[in-house]
């Protein structure tokens, strides 16, 4: 029992030192900007943050203290966190800078990974979704649905998807819709010649070449 007690300290001793012995100023600082200013004021952020570097410094120069290996093992956990949430936000990310496409310069997407918050904003004043235009509310919608719903493998079928919205816009949704992962496959019916660009125009076909005006007689 002894034995394996000191080899598992020992193979956590050696996972501590290698997750401290990776961490750098940057992520130092993004781990412990995830963690509210109630829960860790500024004084005791500067002494973790300074106790971490001294414990970077120190390695191969001896074992951790007790304490020293629960700062890092807390540490390592909060990091882990921090990750899993950063990959889950790359997706909000991705689309503030899509809708920044359409809705900037005037306006400005963007989300806050320390107050969890996606924002839009006019100067320093925030934008709830009732401020923006129709045209505005029907990109949001649109890409956020397509980005956040956790759906795979999208069929996207759109309606006129040009009403309330400016030709600028009209030429470049389709593509965009297209460029989000989730979506296979797209079908638009559209009265308006700027929806489709060069790209798409060979996957275009005109509905009046596959109809025909039948006119019946009643006498």
């Amino acid at each position: 029992m002894q034995r394996v007690t000191h080899s598992r300290a020992a193979g956590e001793m050696s996972s501590y030192q290698s997750f401290i012995s990776s961490l750098s100023e940057t992520r130092i600082r993004d781990v412990l900007a995830r963690v509210d200013d109630q829960e860790l004021n500024a004084s005791t952020r500067k002494s973790l943050t300074d106790l971490l570097r001294s414990l970077k410094q120190k390695q191969g120069r001896g074992r951790l203290t007790r304490a020293q290996e629960q700062v890092a093992f807390y540490f390592q956990m909060l990091a882990e966190t921090h990750d899993r949430i950063s990959n889950r936000e790359k997706a909000l990310q991705n689309l503030a800078k899509l809708l920044n496409q359409y809705i900037g310069p005037s306006k400005q997407a963007s989300y806050d990974s320390t107050r969890y918050k996606f924002i839009i904003r006019v100067g320093d004043l925030d934008v709830p979704l009732s401020g923006l235009s129709s045209g505005e509310k029907q990109i949001v919608s649109l890409f956020a649905t397509l980005s956040l719903s956790g759906w795979e493998n999208h069929f996207v079928v759109i309606d006129e998807p040009e009403l309330s919205l400016s030709v600028l816009w009209q030429e470049r949704l389709l593509e965009d819709i297209h460029s989000v992962p989730a979506c296979q496959n797209i079908m638009a019916v559209t009265h308006s010649p700027f929806i489709y660009g060069e790209k798409l125009a060979r996957f275009t076909r005109d509905l009046s070449d596959h109809t025909s005006l039948t006119t019946v007689s009643h006498g």
